[in-house]
């Protein structure tokens, strides 16, 4: 120990003596919450985190909490909002525009005026191109256009060409298509009894176990250079039946269609629907436009700006409820002359971080093999389109202002660059498949469109956006030394080289692990440009570090990115959670004592749930509900074998648990799954009679990692009680659960590759086949960390030593993720600063994040549903920093008012931070049932609550951690004048006074 620092010996012993008249005075006043330090609040930050469910009670508030006030987030909701709804709302975005109900609001604009014109000349192409009116491509009918090149080869619009700019278009109400408005909190009856309540009794010994819930025979630490061979080949059916879907994907046809087909990545709208809604491939959008009205057809690329994002519903709040990205905002599209109404659109190679498309005049006009092939990866550099013999097109809705070639830095090659109406330049490549070709002549045909006057063309075109300045972040941040030229050399760098697909590699040694993507090329031999999220430059290897560019563009709500030169790129993460187990985890890593009062106030609420009926409460016509409930059973029963000790109430628990989970894994639950051979997935055969939405759209592939996540895990609790329940039979039904939703390898053809798990950006997607303006969206974070939690345990139990060793790191990556774009501590600047006072996001599309929830607008839902469920992985995820933050700024002020379940949420949450107020919360005398929803168990609150006491008590140091043992977190009614609490505070300051070192 170290020496007093600040503090005399005699300062130390006149504090000491107060203490103890304190402790024997029979008349001091009680002190009122008001006065009680705010000490151990400080002390709370460092402690283990574990997300969740609480409340204090009145009188026993040991700190100052700080009242802020809040104001509640107001959801236009409807049924049914389609994504071209006009705005009502005055909105300005700085790209010149200044909008009046749209983003763009329909207004004359002049062109620059050529300084001498001729009239233009196509080879191929009619001379003069007569183009439909519309409202919303903003495109005067019957523009002839004239061009003129001078020394600056620059094709200007003239000034008699008058013409509107583009109509963008967004919806500020919350798109609820494909959602469910359920509360995600069961409702089923928690206090039905069985016959067996009366027969079990509670040994109140005192034991011991590690802190960071590591069983006597101690958690291994996985290793693995194949994390991603298969789980299992066998084929579902055989277990549970098979039928084809009845929404039925577009456009994928031949050998494409008899594979997994991808349910929940960025480019589902192109087979559902209407098949014109984005996908996104981040920094770029890109859509399918077949519009006869406009005269576009082909693939839309769009991209935003930061300063473009429009918020709402009042621009000037602190924080605002939203941003979106408008849409609509149409640069440029891939199209040719050859395309009309009647083209074709198809899907190839639907991987989960890439697909190919491929675009075709109708079968009528088709003359042989002519396409424009299109190859769509995530973080792509470029957008690139491979011409066979068409005539390639561009069209604009935002309007050329000027086309300017300039000489191409190779050989054989040609290069433009666009400056749009919106002062947004583009670049463009375009490399020919051989010398014999005509030159590629690039000519204005309207303000709205470009043709290549020298007629069908065969090879690669590319187009990229420049940003107009770099570093244009929330925080401010620029480069000095970006410029435009820069970023145009960039891309001369790497023009001409593109992905057509990603494999994903990995391996863990132990605490270490790290993940590559691996990129499939074909162009010319440099090294790709592709984008990075911020979360993967804060991860990035050294080798792939080296590859940073200046060119950066904003995603649409994942920050900043920047373009990276590297055809591999290796992401690192040393701090996999190895040493978390199944019981309570603390970061400090301290063994935690279970006293004989915690032990009574545990097995009291054991013995009370135990004898509710397990049937009852899981056997729903829910796989989510059913799911909360199995696994709140099973914790039950893990804290009555693994803390308590009680072998014979262990007993009992297991046995009513194995008996309402043989019910699902014998498949003869209300709702039995079945195997979808259209997308190759297990489902709910509910939503086939009882509709889409039904079960929180299940058979529409909706939340499979939260409902599946639930039931993985009550199974490994249960093969951790008795390994020899881990029969063929059980480890087949939930190894097929895990498959759905988390196959890690194409080798295993009955389940798409990682269906809910988007590793480009580092966490899941929940929407299923939804045809979605905003795109795939996830609305709880801590149920998509709690199924990669269930995966890591169940791993455990059966001796999968790579899917544990995967688990760990996906849990990694996901505590990066969520940590940078869905939960937001006040130093977050990779979402805007007038949003992150939200703390976190709301639903995170990809398209927008919303401050809401699907089923309400109430605060407590908004924050409680991203700290469901409170498991032992919570702490590792969720900082306590974070936690107290956000409790002081969103939640003080409106927990009194609470009064359900969402109370026990919350307040289990903040045991990350505040432990003893939690403590106190769930062992006080006046709480209620109804602050646990259904899916929620007392006696697991209980021994989460008291564990993390006493990793906060054993980081004060051993002075405190003897007073407490004697007494107790509860120790209101033992301590003379209820003086505990602030005696407590008395002894942390002496600790800090001392400064003693641990």
């Amino acid at each position: 120990m170290r020496s007093f620092r600040s503090h005399s010996l005699a300062q130390v012993a006149l504090f000491i003596t107060f203490i103890f008249i304190t402790l024997t005075s029979t008349t001091a006043t009680p002190l009122q919450s008001s006065q009680l330090h705010d000490h151990s609040r400080r002390d709370a930050y460092a402690a283990a985190s574990a997300a969740a469910e609480i409340d204090i009670p009145a009188g026993s508030v040991h700190k100052l909490v700080k009242r802020a006030t809040t104001t509640a987030a107001v959801c236009t909701a409807t049924s049914t909002v389609k994504t071209t709804q006009t705005v009502k709302t005055t909105q300005t975005v700085k790209t010149t525009q200044t909008v009046s109900s749209v983003v763009y609001v329909t207004q004359t604009v002049t062109a620059s005026a050529a300084a001498s014109s001729t009239k233009a000349t196509l080879s191929d192409v009619s001379s003069t191109m007569k183009t439909s009116t519309s409202s919303t491509s903003g495109v005067v009918a019957s523009v002839s256009v004239s061009t003129s090149k001078g020394a600056s080869e620059t094709a200007q619009i003239p000034a008699s060409a008058t013409t509107t700019l583009a109509t963008s278009t967004y919806t500020t109400s919350l798109d609820k298509s494909g959602a469910v408005t359920s509360a995600p909190t069961p409702t089923a009856a928690t206090t039905k009894t069985s016959s067996l309540a009366s027969s079990v009794s509670i040994n109140t010994k005192t034991i011991s176990t590690s802190a960071s819930g590591v069983t006597t025979a101690g958690v291994a630490k996985p290793s693995s250079n194949s994390l991603f061979a298969p789980i299992a080949l066998d084929n579902p059916a055989s277990k549970f039946g098979s039928r084809e879907h009845t929404e039925k994907p577009l456009s994928i046809s031949g050998s494409f269609l008899t594979q997994p087909i991808q349910t929940n990545k960025f480019y589902g709208n192109m087979y559902l629907g209407t098949q014109e809604q984005p996908a996104w491939t981040h920094p770029y959008v890109l859509s399918w436009i077949n519009n006869n009205s406009t005269g576009f057809y082909g693939m839309m690329v769009s991209h935003v700006d930061d300063g473009q994002k429009v918020y709402g519903p009042d621009a000037s709040a602190k924080p605002v409820q939203y941003y979106i990205n408008p849409g609509g905002m149409h640069s440029l599209s891939f199209s040719a002359q050859e395309f009309d109404t009647d083209m074709t659109m198809s899907l190839e190679k639907l991987d989960h971080m890439s697909v190919n498309v491929r675009f075709q005049p109708s079968a009528a006009s088709r003359s042989g093999n002519q396409a424009l092939l299109m190859p769509m990866v995530n973080g792509m550099g470029f957008v690139t389109g491979k011409y066979y013999k068409l005539t390639p097109a561009f069209n604009s809705g935002i309007l050329v202002r000027s086309l300017t070639q300039v000489k191409s830095p190779y050989s054989n090659s040609y290069k433009y660059e666009i400056l749009l109406e919106d002062g947004k330049m583009w670049v463009m490549y375009a490399f020919p498949d051989s010398t014999s070709q005509k030159a590629f002549n690039l000519t204005v045909v309207s303000n709205s469109r470009l043709v290549n006057a020298g007629g069908q063309f065969s090879g690669v075109i590319q187009i990229a956006k420049v940003p107009n300045t770099q570093g244009a972040t929330t925080s401010g941040a620029v480069d000095p030394s970006y410029t435009v030229t820069s970023a145009i050399s960039v891309y001369d760098t790497y023009a001409g080289s593109y992905a057509t697909g990603v494999t994903l590699g990995g391996s863990v040694q132990g605490d270490y692990g790290s993940y590559t993507f691996n990129y499939a090329k074909t162009g010319r031999a440099v090294p790709l440009l592709m984008f990075a999220l911020p979360h993967h430059e804060a991860s990035f290897a050294s080798a792939t570090l080296a590859g940073k560019t200046l060119v950066q563009l904003q995603s649409t709500t994942m920050g900043l990115m920047t373009a990276y030169a590297a055809d591999v790129w290796e992401m690192v993460e040393n701090d996999l959670p190895t040493d978390v187990g199944f019981l309570p985890w603390s970061p400090l890593g301290k063994s935690a004592t279970y006293t004989t009062k915690a032990l009574a106030a545990i097995a009291s609420a054991a013995n009370s749930e135990v004898s509710q009926d397990f049937d009852a409460q899981t056997d729903l016509d829910s796989m989510y509900y059913s799911g909360k409930a199995l696994a709140k059973f099973a914790h039950i029963c893990l804290a009555i074998n693994d803390v308590l000790g009680d072998k014979k109430l262990g007993t009992t628990c297991l046995n009513k648990l194995k008996t309402a989970f043989a019910t699902f894994q014998t498949n003869t639950q209300q709702w039995p799954l079945i195997y979808d051979t259209t997308y190759a997935g297990l489902i709910s055969t509910q939503g086939f009679s009882q509709g889409s939405l039904s079960d929180f759209g299940n058979t529409w592939y909706n939340d499979h990692h939260f409902h599946y996540g639930y039931h993985i895990h009550a199974a490994a609790i249960i093969g951790h009680l008795d390994p020899t329940w881990l029969t063929a039979a059980n480890k087949v039904y939930v190894n097929n659960l895990i498959r759905d939703v988390a196959n890690p390898s194409a080798n295993d053809q009955y389940y798409p590759v990682m269906r809910a798990f988007d590793w480009f950006v580092g966490h899941s997607w929940s929407k299923g086949i939804f045809e979605a303006g905003d795109g795939k969206d996830e609305e709880s974070s801590s149920e998509d960390f709690n199924m990669w939690y269930a995966q890591k345990m169940w791993a455990n139990v059966i001796g999968d030593n790579d899917m544990e060793a995967r688990s760990n790191l996906m849990l990694a990556v996901i505590k990066r993720s969520l940590n940078s774009y869905m939960l937001m501590d006040t130093d977050n600047t990779i979402q805007p600063a007038n949003f992150i006072g939200n703390f976190v996001t709301g639903i995170l599309f990809m398209n927008k994040a919303d401050h809401t929830t699907y089923f309400g607008t109430l605060e407590q839902y908004i924050q409680g549903i991203h700290a469901i469920p409170s498991i032992s992985v919570s702490g590792y995820v969720r900082q306590p920093t974070f936690i107290q933050h956000q409790w002081d700024a969103k939640i003080s002020s409106i927990i009194g008012g609470v009064t359900d379940g969402w109370k026990g949420i919350l307040y289990l949450d903040y045991a990350n931070a505040d432990p003893v107020a939690a403590w106190n919360f769930f062992n006080s005398s006046s709480f209620s049932s109804n602050y646990l929803d259904g899916g929620m168990s007392l006696t697991w609150m209980k021994k989460l609550g008291y564990f993390l006491v006493l990793s906060w008590v054993h980081r004060t140091g051993p002075g405190v951690s003897f007073f407490f043992l004697s007494y107790g977190p509860t120790t209101l009614s033992n301590i003379p004048n209820h003086g505990s609490l602030f005696v407590l505070d008395g002894f942390i300051e002496i600790f800090r006074m001392c400064s003693f070192e641990r």
